[in-house]
């Protein structure tokens, strides 16, 4: 199976995609569409250098580091879906005011973004809606429109309208671009081995996309809600490489000793965790309460009240680990069939939930995380050839 969701990557990459869409709980009201085809007889293949991310965001301080995303070995770390991980609830009074502070030493993110994080969070949001908002700042309007006129989406004419760069680009790429521009400013990152902040926002941009797709197969959940909560699932990792660089070091590093997600170890090194930070820091945009609850569940959805769209976070999350775009690169987590069926069955989805990994869903993946790449990278035939081993 997991071959068969590599080969779905060189697809993406060969731009060789038709619709594809297939069934989830038979007995929900929504339209129930056939399985998409097995590929067989696919060779093994590997993502190309060319979408790693780069290394810009790493400060001459770094050079002494291992490339934060390629020179570390990958190894697997169990998963845990009923993990008993602290979430708000759990956290002293005292640790929320030191997490308030925090908060306040941070770069102020722009109005415009502030502005347009619920709008995109809602569903059916316009494209004529966007541009307006995105018009009011000038960096963001000028990342958008550098974006879209890039060799990746091979247009033949220049895109000047931030409308048209919205209609192009799709809501689940302007949400990654608008926030990484957003973070990206006043702020000089530094990346760790297996972590930089493109690692943070590609898998934060796989997970949204993903997210969305499931929740279409999930009864009570909305697509473009569990995409903006995909994307900002894990904003507290960005915020510990921000303001906590030398604990989340050693985090990683008893992490990949023991084999464990982060999480695991965030409590005994911090007092709280990156799930209770980032619920905290999303509560002042005025986003849905949802949104805001679900990242502060995503690596403990089973946890007492069941939350189900932190269920469909915690599900997109681990599925994107499996076709490489975990956080950290180098953690693939795995999980059998048996341990994720209480969630599954819940949420009325069917194992083996690879089943779930389209090739549309793919190529919105590779589209949507394209700015993180090493460099410009346009589909070919050629490039995907080069993915095989």
């Amino acid at each position: 199976m997991i071959e068969v969701i590599i080969a779905l990557i060189v697809l993406a990459a060969a731009g060789t995609f038709g619709a594809a869409w297939f069934t989830g709980n038979g007995s929900r009201e929504k339209p129930v569409l056939p399985d998409p085809e097995p590929i067989d007889d696919v060779p093994e293949v590997q993502l190309p250098k060319s979408v790693a991310p780069t290394p810009e965001w790493k400060s001459d301080e770094d050079s002494e580091l291992p490339d934060s995303d390629q020179q570390v070995e990958e190894y697997e770390i169990r998963s845990r879906i009923n993990g008993d991980y602290h979430t708000i609830e759990d956290i002293s009074e005292e640790t929320l005011e030191l997490l308030e502070t925090l908060n306040e030493a941070l770069p102020k993110l722009p109005n415009a973004t502030l502005d347009l994080m619920p709008v995109l969070a809602k569903p059916g949001a316009g494209a004529k809606e966007i541009a307006a908002i995105i018009e009011r700042d000038q960096s963001t309007a000028a990342r958008m429109l550098r974006w879209v006129n890039s060799s990746f989406y091979g247009l033949e004419g220049k895109v000047n309208s931030l409308q048209r760069a919205v209609t192009i680009l799709g809501i689940d790429t302007v949400r990654s671009v608008v926030l990484e521009d957003a973070f990206s400013r006043g702020v000089k990152f530094r990346g760790l081995p297996g972590l930089s902040p493109h690692t943070v926002w590609r898998h934060a941009a796989a997970t949204s996309i993903t997210a969305k797709h499931l929740a279409r197969h999930v009864r009570g959940v909305e697509p473009d809600v569990a995409a903006t909560a995909g994307l900002l699932h894990d904003i507290g990792i960005l915020l510990l490489l921000i303001l906590e660089r030398q604990n989340l070091k050693g985090i990683l590093e008893v992490s990949r000793d023991f084999r464990e997600p982060l999480i695991e170890n965030e409590f005994d090194f911090l007092g709280f965790n990156h799930q209770v930070w980032g619920e905290c820091f999303v509560r002042a945009w005025h986003l849905p309460e949802e949104i805001a609850a679900a990242i502060g569940r995503h690596h403990c959805p089973m946890k007492e009240p069941f939350d189900r769209l932190a269920a469909v976070v915690w599900l997109a999350n681990y599925m994107v680990s499996r076709i490489g775009f975990a956080c950290p690169q180098d953690q693939v987590s795995i999980i059998s069939d048996e341990d994720i069926e209480p969630l599954t069955t819940v949420l009325g989805i069917r194992t083996p939930v690879e089943r779930y990994i389209t090739e549309g869903m793919v190529r919105e993946i590779v589209s949507a995380t394209s700015c993180w790449h090493t460099s410009e990278f346009t589909p070919t035939a050629t490039d995907a050839e080069a993915m095989v081993e």
